[in-house]
């Protein structure tokens, strides 16, 4: 069965609002592993210094 041009212009239509919605989507998939990303960042940071303020600590206990 043969396709008309007015078929063919709404299969394309539909694809790109298809395209769109997938692409939005993303973004906000996208924005969400970025700000978990920046939280975990933070979590790391946070450690990082409990480690060295138990490290200074503990020279500093020994140095007693």
């Amino acid at each position: 069965m043969k396709m008309t041009k007015q078929d063919q212009l709404e299969r394309i239509q539909t694809r790109i609002e298809m395209v769109r919605t997938e692409s939005r989507v993303l973004s906000h998939k996208i924005e969400r592993m970025e700000q978990q990303r920046r939280e975990l960042q933070d979590e790391k940071r946070r450690l990082k210094d409990l480690a060295s303020d138990i490290v200074a600590n503990m020279v500093s206990e020994g140095d007693q």
